[in-house]
């Protein structure tokens, strides 16, 4: 036998299947790390979100209370100048509005969900509030497929457009105002007031 093993024709059919299956191996065990790496930093990431949360819970929103409570014993003060109190009433339905939304933001901090096509809701209830506290009649209008959003630019989205109706609602005499969004491909979501 003259033939050295690698010269044989089963031989190269073998080699083959091996580089194959170890082909095979390691594309699943490069799929699998990269999905530990994306665990380990997801895990990561909401670990860090719950310790945020928690510290903005227990400071800036007991801080935001200690302020409500202060608010709340200055219009029931028989002492407090009644041309003062509407103003006190007001600042305090204010004050309990942000520490609504902050409670609700910490929540959605602490449960790391993505919002996911809610934004057009979202903007629709804040145009229905508005609307409740001014004479100006809302429209929300919506372009593009809405499509998921990271949880930076849904919030970051939505408090402009809060801030925009709320200013809208406060600061014009308008009588109409509109919220438009606009998804672009491949590209983002615009929203304009």
């Amino acid at each position: 036998m003259s033939d050295y093993i690698w010269q044989l024709p089963w031989a190269a059919a073998f080699a083959i299947a091996a580089l194959v299956s170890a082909t095979c191996v390691g594309a699943r065990v490069a799929v699998w790390l990269k999905r530990e790496r994306a665990s380990i930093r997801a895990q990561a990431r909401q670990a860090e979100r719950t310790r945020v949360a928690r510290d903005l819970h227990d400071t800036t929103l007991q801080g935001i209370h200690a302020v409500l409570l202060k608010l709340e014993t200055w219009t029931a003060d028989e002492r407090t100048a009644s041309h003062l109190r509407q103003d006190i009433t007001d600042f305090l339905a204010e004050v309990r509005r942000i520490e609504t939304d902050a409670r609700a933001r910490i929540l959605k901090l602490r449960q790391g969900e993505a919002p996911i096509g809610e934004l057009i809701g979202k903007l629709q209830s804040i145009a229905q509030l508005a609307q409740n506290e001014s004479p100006a009649r809302y429209f929300v209008e919506t372009r593009g497929v809405p499509r998921e959003l990271t949880p930076e630019a849904y919030y970051t989205l939505l408090d402009v457009a809060r801030e925009a109706v709320q200013n809208a609602c406060r600061h014009s005499c308008a009588t109409r105002v509109e919220v438009k969004t606009r998804v672009l491909p491949n590209r983002g979501v615009a929203a304009c007031c």
